[in-house]
């Protein structure tokens, strides 16, 4: 009897032996390659030598602290936006028709202090940063020119491009011929506005950089007071991808710990539907009507806010979120039209 449980237990023993010393060799190196592909997200790139400057860098002053923009008149459907010259990114979003409170009078309703304010400048970062996660283009510092300086951390120039009624463009110009554009464009009647991303070229040798990677911020601060209504949903960010005629969502909420590239999602298999970020009452969707925007979408993580730096009043550390969208843009060739990124938010 001992021999047959021998005969038996033991191919039984030796594959069990055999998989864990193939997880011990190979598995091992598989999660090591993830994490190196993540710690390089925060290795430098910068060269005092190489490294581009931004040309006539606009100088800065307050007003570029605070650049607002109506997309409706008060009791209309719309938005008062308010942009930051630094990185060219939104800070504030209030609702021309919603208010802070019920009840209020006529009066009341036009003093602006009494909208409500869905993205909240004070508690986290800007939304729709361009974040250069790989520090491909890091920047010579217009003030010390041996410190690098990422792409959102310089001032852009307000062009005079669009009317104020139409939206507004940021633009970035560098010395090694790469232009950068951010139009936010505005949508009357509607709660809903349009991000294009372009990219020109003006003379930069692509060599092997033929792709910029970067990391896109959604509407960071979809505000959750921990009074609001217990039993209604909590804050979450959320992706979905298609394939096929078959979706597939994936989400996660932020849980009071700070950041830790947290994967929503990847579009390895799929291609990209949508993402966003939602408290109890207001959510914001990132989407796109075309094909070179979601073919350029590689994944969605989690970012969580605000910091404990940042966290005033009852609004508790790392207690809301917003997607990142994780992107790699074609930089064109010298002889090339612009790229363009086109979001519907």
């Amino acid at each position: 009897m001992e021999n047959r449980i021998t005969s038996f237990l033991l191919p039984i023993l030796i594959g069990i032996g055999g998989y864990l010393l193939y997880q011990s060799v190979f598995g091992t190196k598989e999660k090591t390659q993830e994490e190196v592909e993540r710690q390089l997200r925060y290795v430098s790139n910068f060269d005092p030598e190489k490294s581009p400057s931004q040309i006539d860098p606009p100088k800065w002053d307050t007003s570029m602290a605070s650049i607002v923009r109506r997309t409706a008149e008060l009791g209309e459907k719309g938005f008062i936006l308010r942009f930051s010259a630094h990185g060219g990114d939104l800070i504030s979003v209030k609702l021309t028709d919603f208010y802070t409170q019920p009840g209020l009078t006529e009066e009341e309703k036009e003093d602006e202090e009494n909208l409500y304010e869905i993205v909240d400048p004070l508690r986290v970062q800007h939304s729709f940063l361009i974040h250069d996660y790989m520090n491909k283009l890091e920047v010579k510092n217009p003030i010390a020119e041996s410190e690098p300086m990422r792409l959102s951390d310089l001032i852009w120039e307000v062009t005079k491009d669009l009317a104020e009624e139409e939206g507004i463009r940021f633009r970035l110009q560098l010395d090694n011929g790469l232009i950068f554009e951010k139009d936010y464009l505005f949508l009357q009647g509607r709660r809903e506005i349009q991000l294009v991303i372009r990219i020109k070229n003006n003379g930069f040798e692509r060599g092997a950089l033929t792709k910029l990677p970067y990391g896109l911020y959604g509407a960071t601060a979809l505000i959750d007071p921990p009074s609001s209504a217990s039993f209604l949903t909590p804050p979450k960010t959320f992706a979905s991808g298609r394939k096929g005629e078959e979706y597939r969502l994936e989400s996660k909420s932020p849980d009071g710990t700070s950041n830790s590239n947290e994967l929503v999602i990847d579009f390895v298999e799929l291609r990209f539907a949508y993402a966003g970020s939602s408290n109890r009452f207001f959510t914001c969707i990132i989407y796109t009507d075309d094909e070179t925007t979601r073919d350029a979408i590689e994944s969605v993580e989690l970012f969580k806010a605000p910091t404990p730096k940042n966290a005033i009043g009852d609004t508790a550390p790392y207690s809301t979120s917003a997607p990142v969208l994780f992107v790699r843009q074609e930089i064109p060739r010298i002889d090339q039209a612009a790229t363009e990124l086109r979001f519907n938010i």
